[in-house]
């Protein structure tokens, strides 16, 4: 804060006009030749002989000089006696002109002591952030406006937003901090009570945004949230995925598209969460090999092809990576067999008692009842 003042004090176009006292000592004897309604002349230079134009002059009655204070000065022993000495003090209005500043009082009766030019101890200082003043367009004291000063506190003055620490100003007035129902759009909000970087709802359409993420729909063009399309390049109104899927108009996910259903899907297949193709004649989507096998809906891969479990097989019978033909001594119910390598319209032996058929063709019993042979 201290450079920054500096800088405030180092710029004479800051300054303002101000009221400043001033002091001018006279010796007393000359000055009873002052009755009243005699007029003063004081002229303010900036050098210290008084010798540049004056930047300040003003005429001042003998009766409104403020105050004229009798001085006793101390003569040292074996000096010379000084005269008796008279203080003007007067406050001059509008002084505009900054840093050091030399009087010169000049009018009946008025014989200085201590020279004709004489040096002020007041300065008109430019206006800045500490002064305890309200000025330079600041909304309260030292803050706000459109200045270098600090945000304003919570109760202070405030002409916008902008002008308070929790950029939440209301009938002139900063606020603690700006909530989500306050009927304005303040803090970090891109509307009234929605979007920013906040815990606001997101806007509306129609409402202003500074990006997609202040939107319910997600699109921000031209910092106003737009209606969702199936065009829009955003995953919004329900969709499963960009643009695609949901319960609107939007057209069917492809392949490896979200889901939720298999109506999100081109295919009609939905796997885990992911549209799958079954028929679009090329490995993916987890398949093992083409348009079979895999975690996910479609068909069981026919012998020969690849796999990388058995339930990847239409056998239930993956050897190296290989979907293998059903045999009747393979330890796997599979090729119609009604259990584990009997059974069923295949050449495998009957099955005994005990073990599952579904026709008495099934078991060498011939008798199958409630799905057990006999």
């Amino acid at each position: 804060m201290k450079p920054m003042l500096a800088v405030l004090l180092a710029l004479p176009s800051l300054v303002c006009a101000a009221d400043l006292p001033v002091r001018y000592t006279v010796q007393d004897k000359p000055l009873k030749a002052a009755i009243a309604g005699t007029s003063l002349s004081f002229q303010l230079f900036s050098d210290p002989a008084c010798t540049n134009p004056p930047a300040y002059s003003t005429a001042v009655l003998i009766e409104n000089v403020t105050l004229i204070t009798k001085l006793k000065q101390f003569t040292p022993k074996n000096d010379t006696k000084l005269p008796n000495t008279d203080e003007l003090s007067v406050t001059l209005a509008g002084v505009t002109t900054g840093g050091n500043l030399y009087l010169k009082v000049t009018g009946t009766g008025v014989v200085p002591v201590g020279g004709a030019c004489q040096a002020q101890a007041a300065q008109v200082v430019a206006p800045n952030c500490v002064d305890n003043i309200r000025n330079q367009g600041e909304t309260d004291v030292d803050c706000g406006g459109p200045t270098t000063c600090l945000r304003c506190a919570a109760g202070k003055t405030c002409a916008g937003n902008g002008d308070c620490q929790s950029s939440a100003c209301q009938s002139g007035v900063c606020l603690a901090q700006a909530t989500c129902s306050d009927g304005l759009a303040d803090g970090t909000e891109t509307d009234v009570d929605c979007g920013g970087m906040n815990l606001c709802p997101r806007c509306a359409d129609g409402k202003t945004c500074g990006n997609p993420g202040d939107c319910q729909n997600g699109v921000c063009t031209s910092n106003v949230c737009q209606a969702p399309t199936c065009t829009d390049a955003v995953r919004n109104d329900g969709e499963t995925d960009v643009d695609c899927g949901g319960t609107n108009a939007c057209p069917r996910c492809a392949s490896g598209g979200q889901c939720s259903g298999g109506s999100d899907c081109q295919s009609g297949i939905c796997s885990g969460g992911v549209c799958v193709s079954c028929t679009d004649g090329i490995q993916n989507d987890g398949e093992t090999d083409v348009d079979c096998g895999g975690s996910n809906a479609c068909p069981r891969c026919a012998d020969g092809l690849n796999c990388v479990v058995a339930s990847d097989c239409q056998s239930s019978r993956c050897v190296m990576a290989r979907c293998q033909t059903p045999t009747c001594t393979d330890m796997v119910k599979n090729g119609g067999e009604s259990d584990v390598d009997c059974g069923g319209a295949t050449v495998c032996p009957r099955c005994t008692a005990g073990r599952t058929c579904l026709a008495n063709s099934d078991c060498t019993s011939t008798v199958c009842s409630v799905g057990l042979c006999q």
